[in-house]
């Protein structure tokens, strides 16, 4: 399984990490800390998390996916929900679509920083 990351994706990504982020590709299901929705949602949703290296994530992410960025964290369930050749690609107006060759999988992708602060 493999997923592309286009340029503008790429740059929109750098411009809200630094040395000390991780980026989880998560199905948004409710099952983490950093899922924001349920199960009851209706359409497939993923979501391009940054964390901190230190966050916690392998209780929830317990498998990867191939990316020309090296390979993201997802929840192996969620493969159920993806293809082998993936490309994440920016529209015009910023939006991000996650498609393959079998059309597109969300055509609402979001990046979302939860990096929490560090304890003192």
């Amino acid at each position: 399984m493999y997923l592309k990351i286009d340029d503008g994706v790429q740059k929109a990504i750098a411009r809200k990490t630094d040395e000390n982020s991780r980026i989880l590709f998560m199905y948004e299901d409710g099952v983490s800390p950093y899922s924001k929705s349920g199960p009851g949602a209706m359409m497939i949703s993923f979501v391009i998390v940054i964390i901190n290296k230190d966050q916690p994530y392998l209780e929830w992410f317990d498998e990867t996916v191939d990316t020309n960025l090296g390979p993201w964290p997802i929840k192996g369930y969620a493969k159920n929900y993806l293809d082998e050749a993936m490309e994440l690609e920016i529209k015009p107006f910023g939006d991000i679509v996650l498609k393959s060759e079998n059309g597109i999988i969300d055509d609402t992708v979001v990046i979302r920083d939860e990096r929490q602060p560090a304890a003192l």
